[in-house]
Protein backbone atom coordinates (compact mmCIF):
# COMPACT_ATOMS: atom_id res chain seq x y z
CA UNK A 1 0.00 0.00 0.00
CA UNK A 2 1.18 3.50 -0.67
CA UNK A 3 1.34 5.97 2.16
CA UNK A 4 -1.75 7.84 0.93
CA UNK A 5 -3.94 4.72 0.98
CA UNK A 6 -2.70 3.16 4.22
CA UNK A 7 -4.43 4.58 7.32
CA UNK A 8 -1.50 3.45 9.49
CA UNK A 9 0.73 6.01 7.75
CA UNK A 10 0.68 9.72 8.71
CA UNK A 11 0.52 10.81 5.05
CA UNK A 12 -2.91 9.15 4.75
CA UNK A 13 -4.31 12.03 6.82
CA UNK A 14 -2.78 14.88 4.77
CA UNK A 15 -6.15 15.78 3.23
CA UNK A 16 -8.23 14.60 6.19
CA UNK A 17 -6.83 16.27 9.31
CA UNK A 18 -4.47 19.01 10.47
CA UNK A 19 -0.78 18.08 10.39
CA UNK A 20 -0.60 18.02 14.19
CA UNK A 21 -3.01 15.05 14.22
CA UNK A 22 -1.41 12.90 11.51
CA UNK A 23 0.85 10.80 13.74
CA UNK A 24 -1.80 10.28 16.42
CA UNK A 25 -4.35 9.11 13.86
CA UNK A 26 -1.85 6.84 12.10
CA UNK A 27 -0.74 5.32 15.41
CA UNK A 28 -4.36 4.75 16.40
CA UNK A 29 -5.11 3.01 13.09
CA UNK A 30 -2.04 0.81 13.55
CA UNK A 31 -3.04 -0.02 17.12
CA UNK A 32 -6.64 -0.77 16.09
CA UNK A 33 -5.57 -3.03 13.22
CA UNK A 34 -3.02 -4.91 15.34
CA UNK A 35 -5.58 -5.39 18.11
CA UNK A 36 -8.31 -6.62 15.78
CA UNK A 37 -5.89 -8.96 13.99
CA UNK A 38 -4.63 -10.45 17.23
CA UNK A 39 -8.11 -11.07 18.64
CA UNK A 40 -9.23 -12.66 15.36
CA UNK A 41 -6.09 -14.82 15.04
CA UNK A 42 -4.06 -15.00 18.28
CA UNK A 43 -0.80 -16.31 16.83
CA UNK A 44 2.57 -15.48 18.38
CA UNK A 45 3.36 -13.20 15.44
CA UNK A 46 0.08 -11.29 15.83
CA UNK A 47 0.58 -11.11 19.58
CA UNK A 48 3.99 -9.51 19.05
CA UNK A 49 2.54 -6.97 16.61
CA UNK A 50 -0.19 -6.14 19.10
CA UNK A 51 2.32 -5.76 21.93
CA UNK A 52 4.39 -3.42 19.75
CA UNK A 53 1.29 -1.37 18.94
CA UNK A 54 0.38 -1.14 22.62
CA UNK A 55 3.44 1.07 23.07
CA UNK A 56 1.71 3.75 20.99
CA UNK A 57 -1.48 3.29 23.00
CA UNK A 58 0.43 3.94 26.22
CA UNK A 59 2.25 6.92 24.72
CA UNK A 60 -0.90 8.69 23.55
CA UNK A 61 -3.26 7.61 26.32
CA UNK A 62 -0.92 8.34 29.25
CA UNK A 63 1.58 10.74 27.69
CA UNK A 64 2.44 14.26 28.81
CA UNK A 65 0.02 16.00 26.41
CA UNK A 66 -3.50 16.01 27.92
CA UNK A 67 -5.08 17.28 24.69
CA UNK A 68 -3.59 14.38 22.71
CA UNK A 69 -4.64 11.95 25.46
CA UNK A 70 -8.19 13.28 25.23
CA UNK A 71 -8.22 12.94 21.44
CA UNK A 72 -6.91 9.36 21.69
CA UNK A 73 -9.56 8.44 24.27
CA UNK A 74 -12.33 10.08 22.24
CA UNK A 75 -11.23 8.11 19.19
CA UNK A 76 -11.10 4.91 21.25
CA UNK A 77 -14.65 5.56 22.51
CA UNK A 78 -15.90 6.41 19.02
CA UNK A 79 -14.54 3.12 17.65
CA UNK A 80 -16.22 1.28 20.49
CA UNK A 81 -19.53 3.05 19.73
CA UNK A 82 -19.31 2.18 16.03
CA UNK A 83 -18.59 -1.46 16.86
CA UNK A 84 -21.38 -1.79 19.43
CA UNK A 85 -24.18 0.20 17.78
CA UNK A 86 -23.51 0.81 14.08
CA UNK A 87 -27.15 1.57 13.28
CA UNK A 88 -27.38 4.29 15.91
CA UNK A 89 -23.99 5.64 14.91
CA UNK A 90 -25.00 5.80 11.23
CA UNK A 91 -28.06 7.85 12.22
CA UNK A 92 -25.83 10.06 14.39
CA UNK A 93 -23.38 10.50 11.49
CA UNK A 94 -26.17 11.42 9.08
CA UNK A 95 -27.59 13.97 11.55
CA UNK A 96 -24.19 15.59 12.09
CA UNK A 97 -23.70 15.85 8.32
CA UNK A 98 -27.11 17.51 8.02
CA UNK A 99 -26.29 19.87 10.89
CA UNK A 100 -22.94 20.80 9.31
CA UNK A 101 -24.62 21.47 5.96
CA UNK A 102 -27.07 23.76 7.79
CA UNK A 103 -24.18 25.65 9.41
CA UNK A 104 -24.47 24.14 12.88
CA UNK A 105 -21.46 22.50 14.55
CA UNK A 106 -22.72 19.75 16.84
CA UNK A 107 -19.21 18.43 17.38
CA UNK A 108 -15.83 20.11 17.48
CA UNK A 109 -13.82 19.68 14.28
CA UNK A 110 -11.46 17.14 15.88
CA UNK A 111 -14.41 15.13 17.27
CA UNK A 112 -15.98 15.05 13.80
CA UNK A 113 -12.68 13.83 12.32
CA UNK A 114 -12.52 11.14 15.01
CA UNK A 115 -16.05 10.04 14.19
CA UNK A 116 -15.09 9.84 10.52
CA UNK A 117 -11.98 7.82 11.30
CA UNK A 118 -13.81 5.49 13.70
CA UNK A 119 -16.52 4.90 11.10
CA UNK A 120 -13.89 3.99 8.52
CA UNK A 121 -11.78 1.80 10.85
CA UNK A 122 -14.82 -0.25 11.82
CA UNK A 123 -15.88 -0.77 8.20
CA UNK A 124 -19.04 1.35 8.25
CA UNK A 125 -18.02 3.97 5.71
CA UNK A 126 -15.20 5.73 3.96
CA UNK A 127 -13.56 8.88 5.24
CA UNK A 128 -13.21 10.85 2.05
CA UNK A 129 -10.26 13.25 1.86
CA UNK A 130 -10.95 16.93 1.41
CA UNK A 131 -10.65 17.71 -2.28
CA UNK A 132 -9.66 21.34 -1.94
CA UNK A 133 -6.11 22.24 -1.00
CA UNK A 134 -7.59 25.50 0.30
CA UNK A 135 -9.74 23.50 2.74
CA UNK A 136 -6.71 21.54 3.92
CA UNK A 137 -4.63 24.70 4.31
CA UNK A 138 -7.47 26.32 6.27
CA UNK A 139 -7.78 23.23 8.46
CA UNK A 140 -4.07 23.33 9.29
CA UNK A 141 -4.13 27.10 9.89
CA UNK A 142 -7.17 26.74 12.15
CA UNK A 143 -5.50 24.00 14.18
CA UNK A 144 -2.26 26.00 14.49
CA UNK A 145 -4.07 29.15 15.62
CA UNK A 146 -6.18 27.19 18.11
CA UNK A 147 -3.12 25.45 19.53
CA UNK A 148 -1.27 28.74 19.90
CA UNK A 149 -4.21 30.16 21.82
CA UNK A 150 -4.72 26.97 23.82
CA UNK A 151 -8.16 26.27 22.32
CA UNK A 152 -9.58 23.30 20.48
CA UNK A 153 -12.24 25.41 18.79
CA UNK A 154 -12.18 28.90 17.35
CA UNK A 155 -13.90 30.38 20.39
CA UNK A 156 -16.69 31.99 18.36
CA UNK A 157 -20.07 32.09 19.99
CA UNK A 158 -22.46 29.74 18.30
Amino acid sequence: MSDTTDPTQPSYYTDRAPAAEHQLRADFAHYHQARETYFADPTEENEQRFEDARTADGHWRHGPDPVASHKWQYLWDAVDDWKRAPGAMNRFHDQIQTDLADGYEGLSPDEWRSQQQARELTGHGIWEPETSSTTTASMNAFATAAAEQGHERDGADR
